[in-house]
């Protein structure tokens, strides 16, 4: 079955732009209005100014195109800021972004509304500033949702994993959260898994999916 979770990372002007996102459903119908959500949060911030504003025209998209199924996504874009980087998210009914710096995890960005379902949406922008060696796990519910009979693998477990691989590039910490996730489930994942990684070294920002 060809599944709904996507992901996009691309250079701008002042820097980088990340998107991430997951289609309600399978099959043909979720793989076309994902090839729409792709496209179209490529093409949107070239008129809108703001990651929420990406997301609002999104929302536009899909109910003028009556894709006929809701999606969670979240849009994040980074520009350096002096010795720092500042990142500003914005979430539509998406997991929360996961931030590691020093020795403390914690959540990135406020609640927003899923997309394709309401003429308006409420969504909002959040900066963080991040630091040198800093990180950012961005990931779709099929990480936490990842189910061992009737447990959950769940946002403890994935925060103790994210503090504990920190340390290592944005390439291995992707890695080590895909890796646990199928592994919790015994190699046979039930639910699409997507996970992007911006890890901020001295010198310059890497992102990894």
């Amino acid at each position: 079955m060809v599944g709904g979770d996507f992901y996009d990372m691309y250079e701008t002007a002042g820097g980088w732009a990340l998107a991430l996102g997951d289609v309600c459903g399978k099959g043909v119908e979720a793989a076309v209005v994902t090839s729409l959500a792709r496209y179209t949060l490529r093409a949107a911030p070239i008129r809108e100014p703001s990651p929420s504003a990406v997301l609002s025209a999104l929302n536009r998209t899909l109910l003028r195109e009556r894709a006929g199924r809701f999606v969670t996504a979240v849009y994040g874009r980074l520009a350096p800021a002096g010795e720092h980087f500042r990142l500003t998210v914005s979430l539509a009914g998406h997991p929360h972004p996961l931030r590691a710096g020093g020795d403390t995890v914690g959540e990135i960005g406020r609640p927003g509304n899923v997309l394709g379902l309401l003429p308006r949406v409420r969504l909002t922008d959040v900066d963080v500033d991040l630091a040198p060696g800093d990180a950012v796990l961005f990931y779709t519910d099929g990480v936490v949702e990842a189910r061992r009979g009737e447990e959950l693998y769940g946002e403890d477990r994935l925060r103790r994993l994210f503090g504990d691989s920190r340390a290592m590039g944005a390439a291995g910490i992707a890695e080590a959260v895909v890796n646990e996730a199928v592994a919790f489930q015994s190699g046979l994942p039930r639910d699409d898994i997507a996970v992007v990684v911006l890890k901020i070294p001295a010198g310059r920002a890497t992102m990894e999916g």
